[in-house]
């Protein structure tokens, strides 16, 4: 898959930009990663000693305690994950941005004015605002369930080993499904993009003052009502399809998982019926088998989020690789005279013409003002 093969690119050039714009932040967010990891492995050597005390008909209270705490410094970690990554998100917006708008306002009339170009604006301005730190947000977030994953598996394995095959075959089907939703989700905002761009354009026609002046005077509202419904609906069925896709994807996936588990636990009891593992380790085993479910689905989603927005941030790189064209540049390849020969011009469902004959010949620096009553025929 092209968008597989890209991935690697695209995440340097995504992590180079939000590296950029906030260094010590992202630090931080990796240091937090790696210190969320390490209190899941303190939580579960807790709770199988503070079992084993328990069984044992001891209080267990500083195990509980401790176990209190570790809980509520990973659940202030998460916090403190998620606040991050909303202020580097802002700076990943500001810095890129930048770029974009510099693209986008050195091309010349000609260029600005293609299709072609304000699609690829439209998506690499897409990307500079959300795709960006997306993509290394689904780093951060498949580095943190990788670790967590490592740390689940070394205990599954000193308890249960024979546990860790299904787990194997459970991941690789997240990564199908999670590479599959990522690739229509991409291909669905890529097409969609053309539409969208007419369909935000005509609604700011319905509802602006200026346009919204003319449109009633020549009575056009109704007819652009109907083609924004028109766009609107058709995108609606396009997402039901790409929806209906995704949760066919998502339910074939929670079934595996669910049946994955639910034959872990079962393994679990029987070695615990044969008296082959002790109680505290088999529950410590379940609870291992539960959060490993959590940590594979964390782990893929991640990766999808990660595949899908490296195809973005490429549409991004593309856009970024057109080259600057200086302002002189512009200036002398513009026409030296604009010439309108008997031009007419009637606006759709009107009787009469707004612009009937009309000959003009505007001088490049010429400076011309046309004045004229409403529905005269400036525009």
């Amino acid at each position: 898959m092209n968008s597989v093969k890209r991935l690697p690119t695209s995440l340097k050039q995504a992590l180079g930009l939000v590296a950029a714009s906030g260094r010590p932040l992202l630090f931080t967010v990796v240091a937090l990663i790696a210190i969320s990891a390490a209190l899941v492995a303190a939580e579960l050597v807790l709770i199988r000693s503070v079992v084993d005390e328990l069984s044992t008909g001891s209080a267990a209270l500083a195990g509980l305690v401790g176990f209190s705490m570790v809980a509520a410094l990973r659940r202030l970690t998460t916090v403190v994950l998620h606040e991050s990554n909303w202020l580097i998100s802002e700076r990943v917006d500001q810095t890129v941005m930048r770029d974009v708008l510099r693209i986008a306002t050195d091309a010349s009339y000609e260029e600005f004015e293609l299709p072609e170009f304000q699609d690829s604006l439209a998506r690499a301005i897409n990307a500079a605002k959300h795709q960006v730190w997306a993509a290394s947000d689904g780093l951060l977030r498949t580095l943190r369930s990788a670790l967590t994953l490592i740390v689940l598996a070394i205990v599954l394995i000193a308890i249960v080993p024979e546990l860790l095959f299904p787990f194997a075959l459970a991941g690789l089907g997240l990564g199908v499904v999670s590479a599959v939703k990522s690739q229509l989700t991409y291909s669905f905002a890529y097409h969609e993009t053309a539409p969208d761009r007419e369909r935000r354009y005509l609604r700011e026609a319905l509802v602006s003052r200026s346009e919204g002046r003319e449109m009633r005077l020549f009575g056009t509202s109704s007819m652009l009502r109907d083609r924004y419904d028109g766009l609107v609906i058709r995108r609606i069925e396009h997402l039901l399809v790409l929806l209906r896709k995704r949760l066919l994807a998502d339910l074939a996936s929670s079934i595996g998982l669910s049946l994955v588990l639910a034959g872990c636990l079962v393994y679990i009891g029987r070695e615990v019926a044969a008296e082959r593992v002790e109680f505290g380790a088999a529950a410590v085993a379940a609870l291992t088998a539960y959060q490993l479910i959590g940590a594979l689905s964390g782990l893929f989603n991640g990766a999808g989020t990660l595949l899908e927005a490296s195809q973005h941030v490429d549409d991004l790189r593309s856009f970024l690789r057109r080259p600057s064209i200086p302002a002189e540049t512009v200036l002398d390849s513009a026409p030296k005279s604009i010439v309108l020969s008997d031009v007419s011009y009637r606006y759709p469902e009107s009787n009469r013409d707004a612009l009937h004959g009309i000959d003009l010949e505007l001088s490049a620096g010429e400076v011309v003002a046309v004045v004229g009553e409403n529905g005269s025929g400036k525009s």
